[in-house]
């Protein structure tokens, strides 16, 4: 028993598509999950880091003769890399927010980043992601130094 078995073109052309499409969503999905256990990973370190800084400096602020608390906790630097790997810009612009809140915000959005560059080689896209990651830290740490400076919350002028 002999078959005829013919190929229409459409689905020549489709079938190569479909392989392709389902390469790059696969590609994105592992880049996405990828980048979102990193950054997890990485602000929950933070977070540790924080949390020890406060009992460190809650400790120091009990003694009579403290020492300098950048001495003996966290330096300034290290606390601002700390909360910028830990709550990034939205952190930055407003502490008050529970980490809880900021954590899924800036998970997807590394993910967004890492399914994005998950489309290129992987040599390329993994030093593509560190190269953008070091970029935002670098920017979320400045929001976040500078936003000690800046008063956002003007106080109601006085009714005459």
């Amino acid at each position: 028993m002999e078959q005829d078995q013919t190929l229409d073109s459409q689905e020549l052309l489709r079938s190569p598509r479909a392989s392709l499409s389902r390469e790059r969503t696969q590609r994105f999905l592992i880049g996405f999950l990828f980048a979102m256990a990193f950054f997890l990973i990485e602000a929950g370190i933070a977070e540790i880091l924080l949390a020890r800084n406060e009992a460190c400096l809650q400790t120091i602020s009990d003694f009579r003769l403290s020492p300098d608390p950048s001495r003996v906790c966290m330096s300034e630097f290290e606390f601002f890399l700390a909360r910028g790997l830990s709550r990034g810009a939205i952190g930055a612009l407003s502490p008050e927010t529970s980490a809880f809140i900021v954590w899924p915000i800036l998970a997807i959005f590394y993910g967004l980043v890492g399914g994005g560059l998950a489309q290129f080689p992987l040599r390329a896209a993994i030093g593509g992601f560190l190269i953008v990651h070091i970029l935002l830290l670098m920017a979320f740490m400045a929001v976040d130094f500078m936003s000690q400076f800046i008063i956002l919350d003007l106080p109601d002028p006085a009714p005459n």
